[in-house]
């Protein structure tokens, strides 16, 4: 098995970049109620500090690594075709909003999203086996 983490599916010049935008994870940030987070991304975004190391963060290495099942999944059970997959678009008017998209369905063009979800009362601890005596 391979022990080097996963950090991001994005090259090196579009993190260098994403300052310069607000994606989709931004704006959870920005619309949620951590006040530490919103500090922290005010500053990566200014440039003041480096982006936060996510290769320990559980929640986003299971995204990471169920993209792919979740595509093959959805295709095997619509039919459907996914395009796209990782391609990095910028809106076309609101320059400073992008994203990596997942995929895109062939047939009507709509986005697809392949987000790893988990039950409310998920804890790191409790996956670990650590919340057990």
């Amino acid at each position: 098995m391979n022990s080097q983490p996963i950090t991001s599916s994005l090259d090196q010049e579009q993190l260098t970049s994403r300052c310069k935008f607000v994606g989709g994870s931004d704006a959870r940030i920005i619309m949620g109620t951590d006040e530490g987070a919103l500090l922290r991304l005010w500053q990566e975004k200014r440039g003041e500090i480096d982006a936060q190391d996510l290769s320990q963060n559980l929640i986003l290495q299971l995204d990471i690594t169920t993209e792919d099942l979740n595509r093959r999944w959805y295709e095997a059970n619509t039919g459907e075709v996914l395009k796209d997959v990782q391609r990095w678009v910028r809106h076309p008017i609101l320059f400073w909003m992008a994203a990596t998209l997942d995929g895109v369905v062939e047939s009507t063009e709509a986005v697809f999203e392949a987000k790893f979800m988990l039950p409310w009362a998920f804890s790191e601890e409790g996956a670990a086996g650590l919340g057990r005596r």
